[in-house]
Parts: structure tokens; sequence; C-alpha cells
């Protein structure tokens, strides 16, 4: 048996980073880590730490402070998210114990999850608020099914890309029944439904977090996460939102500036948050995740249950993930490279006369992606020379004769969207280049606090 190299008492059962750990040192090595960040800047350190009156501040204010002091969780149950609420309220607990009773901040956990899904979530999460229970008081779950996104009464719209000219229109829809799964349904390519999935997530989490009040969003992303998610962005043609996405220190633009994205998680490989979680106990609360057991000498987890995936059956986000798993073991310093990579990067140069956001996704819009596409396009066919091109010409004009209206000019009731690259690239994978989406409406965005799925 191999000594940890820490504590140099106890056996190893494990090595990261070419490191053996036993199990009380790695919980510790993984758990300063997400401390750390949560105390990165001032303004973290006025959420996490206990306020006491001070020159700055009298009582009632340092009371105030710690009461308004509120973080919410996004709750995938996932290894990620499950490692940072676990370590959040071993932070609630050492705080009580210490200030007798107080804490600096309290927290909330947000799933969004689907109808079919919320039995076995709430069954998931009901047994984490009992395990949790010393912290009830400051622990709050929530669960939001995800066609929220569509709950907006009569504010619908059809979305449609002329591939012709690249320009999106959008009429209004009477029919205010569209689901996330209708949605889904019409999206027959992978990677546009696992994007346009990951957008209604996010517009929900943060819309909940605005509605709430609160100061911060403690996203579960492990450096492995962010990383295959900065691929991911580039290849989507969505390389833009790089600098927001990996954003710690700034407030969130895109929700009015009103809470900052904090991801403590960034400095931790996937396999390391896996490992902690099985020390832990916290494989039990997974939905649709399969702790693993890479660092580990003792292998736990049998060959059976891991879904081995044809690669053109695979998202980007799957392939991004499958490549940085494979180098985990010893190349794991290219996946923080490139996290550090992405965290230089800023925000590109305004080429517009004026801010404007993508209808889709809310992003901002540097640059007028129609005219790139445009200048980069070849939108003129070729003259058809032989019987064999006549075929085919044939056959796909059959095929694509009710893309749209693509040669048909611009109808004066559709409004000309601003779309950005990414979401051109997304509607492109959409069943007749269409999609049923939300009209945002700011003025309306406080109108419905979702408390009633509170647990």
């Amino acid at each position: 048996m191999v000594a940890c190299k820490r504590c140099k008492i106890k056996n190893a059962i494990l090595s990261s980073r070419k490191e053996p750990f036993c199990d009380e040192c790695f919980v510790k090595f993984i758990s300063l880590k997400q401390r750390k960040q949560m105390m990165s800047d001032e303004f973290y350190q006025e959420i996490f730490k206990m306020s006491y009156p001070d020159k700055k501040r009298g009582q009632i204010e340092a009371d105030k402070q710690n009461s308004e002091s509120n973080v919410l969780v996004p709750l995938s149950l996932g290894s990620s998210s499950l490692a940072v609420l676990d370590i959040l309220n071993d932070t609630l607990t050492e705080q009580k114990h210490t200030h007798r009773g107080k804490t600096g901040f309290q927290l909330e956990a947000l799933t969004v999850c689907s109808q079919d899904e919320l039995p076995e979530v709430r069954q998931k999460i009901e047994a984490l608020k009992l395990k949790y229970t010393e912290n009830s008081d400051k622990m709050t779950f929530h669960i939001v099914d995800r066609n929220q996104f569509f709950s907006a009464p009569s504010n619908f719209q059809e979305i449609k890309l002329c591939i012709e000219n690249f320009h999106t229109t959008s009429v209004p829809l009477t029919d205010n029944t569209t689901t996330v799964e209708e949605v889904l349904f019409n999206a027959p390519n992978k990677t546009s439904k696992e994007d346009l999935l990951n957008i209604i997530y996010t517009y929900l989490i943060k819309k909940f977090a605005l509605q709430g009040k609160f100061k911060a969003v403690i996203w579960g992303h492990s450096m492995t996460k962010l990383a295959d998610e900065i691929i991911t962005l580039t290849v989507k043609g969505r390389g833009s939102q790089i600098a927001n996405y990996l954003d710690d220190s700034s407030l969130d633009t895109e929700f009015f500036e009103e809470f900052r994205n904090l991801h403590p998680g960034r400095d931790v490989l996937l396999s390391e948050i896996d490992a902690y979680c099985h020390i832990k106990n916290l494989s039990q609360f997974c939905f649709n995740y399969v702790v693993q057991d890479t660092l580990f000498y003792d292998k736990f987890v049998s060959k059976a249950t891991n879904n081995v995936k044809l690669i053109r059956s695979m998202t980007m986000n799957e392939l991004a993930r499958q490549y940085f798993d494979n180098i985990e073991g010893d190349y794991s310093n290219v996946i923080s490279t490139v996290v550090r990579t992405g965290a230089k990067l800023s925000n590109p140069d305004m080429e517009l006369d004026e801010k404007t956001r993508c209808t889709i996704c809310n992003v901002i819009i540097y640059k007028n992606a129609v005219s790139w596409l445009a200048g980069i396009t070849v939108s003129k066919p070729c003259t058809i020379q032989t019987e064999d091109e006549k075929t085919n010409y044939s056959a796909w004009k059959a095929q694509n004769t009710q893309t749209n209206g693509t040669n048909e000019a611009h109808n004066s009731e559709e409004d000309i969207l601003d779309i950005c690259y990414g979401c051109i690239t997304t509607l492109t994978g959409m069943k007749d280049k269409k999609l049923d989406w939300v009209r945002k409406d700011d003025s309306a965005e406080l109108s419905d606090i979702l408390q009633e799925y509170e647990l």
C-alpha cells in the first residue's frame, strides 16, 4: 500500500495529479480549491464571510449584510453541482458552529427538468434535504418544469430562416401551446437540440436568480466541463460568448447586471469531482450520471455501465467531453491550458452602430452575421450541364419546396430579427428551418416569481 503524501499516516486510496491521497486529505484538497474561488475578491468575500460590526458598518448593517447574502446553485444532480452544494453545506455548518448558530449567507438550489423526470428528481432532492437537515433553515430547494420557458400567455413567434440570404424573420403565433418537447422534436440535428436546451435551461436559471434578487449564481462546472464548453462554443460559432461565459468578476450583462456568476470548480478536474462524490457518498443522489472511478486504485464502476456511443451519434459537447475524458490522466495540463486561455479572452470589438441582442439566445451581437455569411458564401449555383446534374437538382428542389419560401420576397407582416451566427447555425438544423420561440419582454421579466415550486 502507498501512504498518503499529505498526512503520511493513512493509506492512499487514489492518485490525483501524480500525488497519492487518503480520503480525508483528498476531500480537504478539493474543498479548499472551491473555497479559494469563493474568496477570490471582495464581492464574494462580502457574500460568504460572516459580517460583524466594524469601521464600515454597525450591527444593523452587518445583520442586513448577512441576511441579504443569498446565492443560487443550479442543481443538475450531476457530480459537479452536488460537490459544490456539499462544500457550501459544510461551510454553513462550520459557520454555525463558530458563530453561535449564525451564518454569513443563505443558499437556494434550483433544478430544471421535464415532466417525465420530475418524480425521480423530486425523490432525489427530498433525500438531499434529509442529508442536509442540519442546515434546513439556510437551504431551500426548488424544481422548475422546463416548459415554464414558454409560459408567457401571448408572447410567441415563429422564427424562420431563409437559406437564400440568411435573413431571419418572425410572425406572431396565435397558438400558445408550444412545449419544449415539441421544439426538440423539430430539431432532428442533435447538436441543435442540445444547443436549444442549453439556452432554455440557462434562461430559466438566470431569470430565477433575477427574480429572487440573488447576489451570485454558483455554477457547478468543473475545469473539464469549462474546457469542453470553450471548444464547443468555438465549433458552434459562438466564440464571442466565451469571455462572458468564464467571467466571474463582472455582473451578468445579459440579465441587467443584477448578479454575478461564479465557477468555484474551475480548478478541479471532473475525475476529481467524481472521486469527491464517491468518498462523500453523494453518488446516490446523481441523476442521469454515473460517477467514474478514474483516480481510484480499486475500481468500482462496471464496464457494462459505460454507454459507448458512435461518433456519428454524438453531439459537439459529447465529442469534446470524450476527448478531454481520454486525456485527463496523462495530459490534464491540456485541460487547464484551455481554460486559462479562454479566461484571457475579451469580448470582441463592436462592429455595429448600436448594441443589439440575439432574439433567440439573448447574447450581445458584435458583428452582423448575415453580411458576413453573404460575403463568404457562393449563393448562385453553377449552370446545369448534364442530365445527372438536372436529375439531382430536381430531386433537391422537390425535397426543399417547403423550406420556408427561400425564394420568396420578404413579407411585410414579418419582422426581420437580429440573430447571432451561432443561432443561425442552430436554425439550419431545425425541421423546415423554423422555430417556435418566445418574444423576450424585459418589462414583464419580473411578472411571475417561481416560488410555487419550492419543496
